[in-house]
């Protein structure tokens, strides 16, 4: 049987994108768009979901009308869709759920539950509440035999976390093939378990590609499947990536950023940084890029984390305690972690003499 596995649509929520770029384009309605397309056309055996399938109830009209839009295509197309509730859905999917045969969600009043699929046995378990600071491991069925995959919304990182907690060492515990996990963005596989990942980057801090997952339970084998959507980059651009000293900085930064633009629209995050004579015109630059729009890519936002140029000779070459220190640094390997905090140590000292003098 071939599976395909989603979590963390956040249907309905609006991610930063320019005026100019469409959400509907390019935000989670058109990541789901594609995983239904990819599901009908893959005529895959079921379709599942660990968890936010819709963001909030603040955007239920969006992205309830979304998702049904969505499960009608696959119902037409027979294929099922097992889903659990996630912290941001937990009171949302009966609903949605509702007048499609085909849609089974699993565990609504937070306790376990099982249902068979070809051969193939699903364990979902959905929050019942927004926060669920308990393991929900308690209560898992200890008989259910057979080949079974896991389907749950979880923080791995256990703890005291709000959202329900758990070790790794509980789901490796359980006797379970495969877990299919919610709550991480991220994508990431391990041992018996993945998180698919958010289908797209929901903010500029998501970065990397995003992609489902086909899991084939003959073998339980996983394969990722790009998703060609928006992806985020972050991407960090000094004086040194100037062809010519009289470059500017506009056009440096599209030279750059033409070059790290992928196949899908690219939001980007620039960063600049270092020791410039040219810190001022990076700061200008960087209030005049942000929300800049090119063709294939924006940037998102542009920050100016230069510094300015310290001529440690001429410093060196004084009679203070600033004199001093510049004079041992001239004697360290530039580039050195020490060399770096002898700059910031520097620095704080010419900013105090200044401040005596003043």
């Amino acid at each position: 049987m071939k599976l395909l596995c989603t979590a963390d649509l956040h249907l309905g929520r609006s991610i930063p994108l320019p005026d100019t770029v469409s959400q509907e384009a390019h935000g989670p309605a058109r990541a789901w768009r594609l995983i239904c397309d990819m599901a009908v056309n893959e005529r895959v055996d079921g379709l599942l979901i660990a968890g936010d399938a819709i963001d909030s109830a603040k955007s239920y009209a969006e992205g309830m009308a979304t998702f049904r839009h969505g499960l009608r295509r696959l119902q037409a197309a027979g294929i099922p869709v097992i889903l659990t509730a996630g912290n941001h859905d937990w009171n949302l999917l009966p609903e949605a759920a509702m007048g499609f045969p085909g849609v089974v969600p699993l565990g609504l009043d937070g306790r376990w539950e099982t249902h068979r699929l070809g051969e193939i046995t699903i364990a979902g378990w959905s929050f019942p509440g927004r926060h669920h600071r308990e393991s929900p491991m308690q209560g898992f069925p200890g008989n259910i035999g057979g080949r079974t995959v896991g389907l749950i919304h979880c923080d791995l990182s256990g703890g005291d976390s709000p959202y329900a907690p758990l070790a790794v060492g509980e789901l490796d515990a359980q006797p379970v093939d495969r877990w299919v996990l919610g709550h991480m963005h991220v994508p990431m596989e391990s041992g018996r378990f993945f998180y698919p990942g958010s289908p797209v980057g929901l903010n500029s801090g998501e970065t990397g590609p995003r992609s489902v997952v086909m899991l084939d339970t003959d073998g339980m084998t996983t394969k990722r499947i790009p998703l060609p959507v928006l992806q985020w980059k972050i991407v960090t651009i000094t004086e040194a990536n100037l062809i010519e000293p009289g470059e500017s900085i506009a056009s440096l930064v599209e030279r750059v950023l033409d070059g790290e633009a992928g196949s899908v629209l690219t939001g980007f995050r620039v960063l600049f940084r270092g020791r410039t004579r040219r810190s001022r015109d990076f700061g200008k630059a960087a209030i005049t890029l942000d929300n800049a729009c090119y063709s294939g890519y924006f940037i998102h936002q542009a920050i100016n984390d230069t510094k300015p140029w310290l001529d440690i000779a001429e410093v060196a070459r004084g009679r203070r305690m600033s004199s001093l220190l510049a004079r041992e640094i001239l004697l360290m390997e530039p580039g050195s972690a020490e060399y770096s905090v002898g700059l910031e140590l520097l620095e704080e000292l010419l900013e105090q003499e200044r401040g005596v003098e003043a």
